[in-house]
């Protein structure tokens, strides 16, 4: 795995110089914008951004309509954000605010993963805040067992798992029960 500042770095006259793993991959998902289609890196991020914001946005407008927790529009929207800050400061060119705005989005997802679950996926939320910690603590802490970009894809995948788990909700509800669709109320039988 190269390490950043060994004979690898950004060099604006060609990208050959780009630090990469032994497999040919970039060793961070933001190094990316200094690839040749760097547009398609920039329409992902932006995609998913746009989704935790939109995701925010819903929190507002249906808070009661849903029964859903305040707490998920703030979040949501902060997270959004955050990754928008990723994306309009670059690591080479502004690489303090690109660390900030990093490190806000993945911490953010963690607390929210490990604290803000339902409590039927407690147990699943716990484990997958504590995989995205140890990912993110192999590839930063010495001596870097994994680089950046597993650990990236590995948190990405905790945080997907998690929005899946709390979106998803089962089908069969028990006899009687009254569950709310819509602005109607239904009972099932």
């Amino acid at each position: 795995m190269a390490e950043v500042g060994k004979d690898c770095g950004y060099d604006p006259d060609t990208t050959s110089r780009i630090c990469k793993d032994k497999w040919g991959f970039r060793i961070s998902l933001s190094d990316y914008v200094y690839s040749s289609n760097s547009y398609i890196f920039g329409m992902l991020y932006c995609m998913a951004a746009m989704l935790f914001i939109f995701n925010g946005a819903v929190y507002f407008k249906s808070q009661e309509n849903l029964h859903a927790s305040r707490t998920g529009k703030w979040y949501n929207v902060i997270l959004g954000l955050s990754l928008i800050g990723v994306i309009l400061c670059p690591e080479h060119e502004s690489s303090f605010w690109h660390y900030a705005f990093s490190v806000l989005f993945f911490v953010g997802n963690i607390v929210v993963i490990a604290f803000l679950h339902k409590r039927r996926n407690r147990i699943i939320s716990i484990v997958l805040a504590l995989l995205t910690v140890a990912a993110l603590a192999l590839a930063l802490i010495p001596p870097k067992i994994i680089n950046v970009l597993i650990a990236e894809w590995i948190s990405l995948g905790a945080i997907a798992t998690h929005l899946i788990l709390e979106a998803w909700s089962p089908k069969s509800q028990p006899h009687g029960t009254t569950r709310r669709s819509g602005s109607r109320d239904m009972t099932v039988h």
